[in-house]
C-alpha cells in the first residue's frame, strides 16, 4: 500500500500507479478519503482520479507482492469484478468503492 507519511497522497498515488499497473499520469485528482478500519484503525485510505495516464513499465509491484496486472476498460470494470467473483476470486470491496467514486465524486 502507498503510506504519504512523508508524501503527499498525490505522490504517494503517482508512486504506486507506477509500481503496481506501470502506468503514470500528469494528474491526480482526490475523490475521497476515510479510515480504513473506521474505530480499529487511525490509517486513512484515499481514493483518487488519476489522469492524462502514459504507460511506463510493466507493473506488477514489487518482489514482496504478488500483483497481477489487468487492463480493464473502466466503463466493464464492474461486470468484470463481478464476474472474477462469480469464479470464485477473492475481490476486495474497495474496488467496487473507488469505481463508485469515480462516478459520483
Amino acid at each position: 500500500a502507498g503510506h504519504a507519511d512523508d508524501d503527499s497522497v498525490a505522490d504517494a498515488a503517482r508512486r504506486e500507479l507506477v509500481e503496481e499497473t506501470g502506468w503514470t499520469c500528469a494528474r491526480v485528482v482526490p475523490l475521497h478519503s476515510g479510515p480504513s478500519s473506521a474505530g480499529m484503525s487511525t490509517e486513512m485510505m484515499h481514493f483518487v482520479r488519476a489522469l492524462d495516464l502514459h504507460k511506463v513499465g510493466a507493473g506488477g509491484g514489487d518482489a514482496t507482492e504478488n500483483i497481477v496486472v489487468h487492463e480493464i476498460p473502466r466503463a466493464e470494470a464492474g461486470a468484470w469484478l463481478r464476474s472474477m467473483s462469480r469464479e470464485g476470486y477473492s475481490i476486495d470491496p474497495k474496488l467496487f468503492a473507488g469505481l463508485w467514486f469515480l462516478e459520483h465524486a
